[in-house]
């Protein structure tokens, strides 16, 4: 009886109507146009300069863009970089000792520290040391050798190719007695008596 009564029914006042927020987002700042432009919003002439102002806008934030990030759009960046990505870290292939004795004679001991590495991966991997793959990381290397001299080439390496650490001539010598360390390491003989 007084339940259904319309006035004891004090729950339709907690009941939101049937609009989503969105709706109600899109209602309010419609009505929030409508009072700046009152009846020029309806206007097809005033439609078109809104949709003007807008490529304006868009074309404002594209010029801004391409000049403060002018790398991004410059076509001279993406083909060096590409070349870069062409030549790779491999291991197969390439004639190590031609090309370390090439990097060596132009004095570019950048070069001849990340040719050193990937020849040493590829004794290892040749050795079954590791399980060469071209998206390994150094860690990830040293993690499966687990040898004092890999380790400390492997930080060598890391420091040149990703720390902007200058390669020196000392510093390519270290890495080739480093790597000399490790092939004796590697023709060892295991306590089993075969070949490691």
């Amino acid at each position: 009886m007084w339940q259904q009564d319309g006035r004891h029914d004090y729950n339709r006042e907690l009941m939101g109507g049937g609009e989503s927020l969105l709706e109600w987002l899109q209602r309010v700042v419609m009505g929030w146009f409508e009072e700046l432009f009152s009846a020029a919003v309806h206007d097809e002439r005033v439609q078109w300069l809104l949709a003007a102002l807008g490529v304006v806008i868009v074309v404002a934030v594209g010029w801004f863009v391409w000049r403060k990030r002018l790398k991004l759009f410059s076509s001279s960046h993406r083909i060096d970089a590409l070349d870069y990505e062409l030549e790779g870290d491999t291991i197969y292939g390439v004639d190590f000792v031609q090309l370390i004795q090439e990097a060596m004679a132009r004095e570019d001991y950048g070069q001849v520290v990340r040719l050193v590495y990937l020849q040493t991966l590829k004794m290892l991997s040749d050795a079954r040391r590791v399980n060469w793959q071209a998206s390994k990381t150094p860690t990830q290397y040293v993690a499966e050798v687990r040898q004092e001299d890999f380790t400390e080439l492997s930080h060598l390496f890391m420091r040149v190719r990703y720390g902007n650490f200058t390669a020196t001539k000392q510093l390519a010598e270290r890495m080739n007695i480093l790597q000399e360390n490790v092939e004796r390491w590697l023709n060892q003989p295991t306590e089993g008596g075969e070949e490691a």
